[in-house]
């Protein structure tokens, strides 16, 4: 599913998305958090680490990557999720996902991943994929001074240098 067709539903590109239009969802509860963009979550009987598509997280270890896992523990710890797979992460074999969430105060699910870009806790991953309604919502969170946007240094440039392991 394009990131245009979920927001559609959301006049304020708040990326709500009713339940009915994801294809190829599959049930799951969240059981940790690990950082900004992954968690382990049951489903079924399996535990499985998933990687959260589209956007990429601070590390721990940078100024606002306690913070961002905060933000994503705050929408999913110990939730329902519906996800959709849309790849499989090349590094750690990792299935890479859309997460939605029911929201606090609507019927509809709200994209988690695009929930992370609009409060500021995770960059758009323009290495992984691209899209113009995702590269709106973090514009407006960075003109409006939301979360990380204070000229911290992205991820991907972090884990580049000699901060890898």
């Amino acid at each position: 599913m394009k990131l245009a067709a979920a927001l559609a539903a959301s006049p304020v590109l708040l990326a709500f998305v009713p339940l009915s239009s994801a294809a190829d969802t599959v049930m799951a509860r969240v059981i940790r958090v690990h950082d900004g963009d992954s968690i382990t979550a049951r489903v079924g009987e399996q535990k499985v680490r998933l990687r959260l598509a589209w956007i990429d997280a601070d590390e721990l270890a940078q100024p606002y990557g306690r913070q961002a896992r905060v933000a994503l523990c705050s929408m999913v710890c110990g939730r329902d999720i519906t996800i959709e797979i849309v790849d499989t992460d090349r590094k750690w074999g990792r299935p890479v996902v859309l997460v939605w969430v029911q929201g606090e105060k609507s019927e509809s699910q709200v994209l988690v991943n695009a929930e992370m870009v609009r409060i500021g806790a995770a960059w758009v991953y323009r290495s992984y994929y691209y899209d113009p309604a995702l590269d709106d919502i973090e514009r407006d969170a960075r003109e409006h001074g939301r979360g990380q946007w204070s000229g911290l240094e992205a991820p991907w440039i972090y884990r580049s240098e000699a901060h890898e392991h």
